[in-house]
């Protein structure tokens, strides 16, 4: 199922995916008797299938289940490789429907793999994957484009979750290392001085 999916990319996001609800539902009978394999099958699917989205959304559901929680970090070092996936599993864990956490808390075992993977993107990965100018950039068009159905009489409801941002993720994670990247990315400058 899980290598069908090079075929066919299920919508992990839609919570009505048959594809995602049986993978699922495998990877939860399996955790009862080997809660290490579905992390390897995530490595597998990444390492050796290429698929990103497949691997991104095993290593969501292994957060999830706790007895993969002594795994993760190992699994997560390996199967991670842009802050595109980084930031990938924390928003597929966000968008679970049965997870146990309110909002966007995530579970200790995923905090801790996302915190030890960050400090090993270089400043290209995080120059390149740092979306929050081009949010803030749609979010204008977005405006502009509603003043002028407002304009004409046209009301368009359209209700979209923000997706989630290195950014964000610094703050909710408190990650400080590396120090200079984390200022870059947070928008501040960095002290020049000891003193400062």
């Amino acid at each position: 199922l899980v290598s069908a999916s090079l075929i066919q990319a299920p919508n992990f996001k839609d919570k009505n995916d048959p594809t995602a609800i049986s993978i699922c539902e495998l990877a939860e009978q399996i955790i009862a008797h080997d809660p290490e394999f579905i992390l390897k099958l995530a490595l597998y699917v990444r390492d050796d299938l290429n698929i990103r989205s497949t691997a991104n959304y095993l290593l969501a559901l292994a957060a999830h289940f706790e007895p993969c929680h002594p795994f993760i970090r190992k699994y997560f070092e390996k199967t991670i490789r842009l802050p595109s996936d980084w930031l990938d599993v924390a928003a597929l864990y966000q968008s679970l429907d049965f997870r146990n956490l309110d909002g966007g808390a995530l579970p200790t075992a995923l905090r801790k793999a996302l915190i030890a993977k960050f400090p090993s993107f270089d400043v290209y990965q995080l120059g390149k994957y740092n979306r929050e100018g081009k949010i803030k950039r749609d979010a204008k068009k977005k405006k502009k484009k509603e003043k002028e159905n407002d304009k004409w009489g046209v009301e368009i409801h359209e209700v979209k979750k923000k997706p989630v941002t290195l950014k964000q993720m610094i703050r909710q994670l408190h990650i400080s290392i590396p120090p200079y990247f984390v200022m870059c990315i947070l928008g501040k400058k960095y002290p020049k001085t000891k003193e400062e």
